[in-house]
């Protein structure tokens, strides 16, 4: 079973690619907390946008038509 426990994630050695991944993902994770305290309602537009794109491609997959 894997754990987070500190004293075996020192004992862990990791590739220096996933190295690189996870330094990108914690980049990212700082921007995505920059926009959410600057532009809250540009993101919430987006997401709306996303909610909308996904009923619609799932609607489209499933074969289910609404009438317009």
């Amino acid at each position: 079973m894997l754990s987070l426990d500190p004293k075996k994630m020192t004992e862990m050695s990791i590739p220096v690619g996933t190295g690189w991944l996870l330094g990108s993902c914690m980049e990212a994770r700082g921007k995505q907390e920059l926009w959410i305290r600057q532009k809250p309602e540009v993101l919430e537009v987006l997401r709306e946008q996303a909610i909308i794109q996904s009923v619609e491609s799932s609607n489209r997959i499933e074969g289910v038509t609404i009438p317009v």
